[in-house]
């Protein structure tokens, strides 16, 4: 048997905790393959509402969130987000994952809440990024928070 080595990028991801919402099983997959190559541990919830529950159990580094903005459908969850972060101290960065292609999308993601927003399709590499991003500088005010 000859086994394959695979040049693997830096884990930048590694250790990060990413809660996916995604109700497509195949762009689910693809978005947790690509965060989990990058190194991050990763959970998927196939609709909001399983997102809720999870979120109720667990505070990961970054939520991303597959819907439109437009819709509302993830403001309920930054809503429980937002409260966890008080009760329980502590930032969660948050990504949406829009369908829409209106040049507006990522104001209309930043007044839902979001701290980012990306249009679909994504690019996998250029999504781990982003998500990188977030979770370096949500941990970096989490560090600076407590120095206070």
């Amino acid at each position: 048997m000859i086994e394959r080595q695979v040049a693997r990028p830096s884990g930048r991801l590694a250790g990060v905790h990413v809660l996916v919402v995604e109700d497509d099983a195949d762009s689910a997959s693809v978005l947790a393959t690509a965060l989990e190559y990058y190194g991050a541990w990763v959970t998927v919830a196939p609709s909001p509402r399983i997102g809720l529950m999870l979120l109720r159990t667990m505070m990961p580094r970054v939520l991303v969130v597959a819907t439109s903005p437009a819709s509302g459908d993830g403001v309920p969850l930054l809503r429980v987000v937002r409260a966890f972060e008080r009760a329980r101290g502590g930032r969660i960065a948050t990504l949406a994952l829009s369908a829409d292609r209106d040049d507006s999308i990522g104001e209309t993601a930043a007044i839902a809440g979001f701290h980012e927003c990306l249009a679909k399709p994504v690019n996998p590499a250029e999504f781990c990024r982003v998500v990188a991003r977030l979770a370096t500088r949500f941990l970096e005010a989490r560090y600076a928070d407590r120095g206070r």
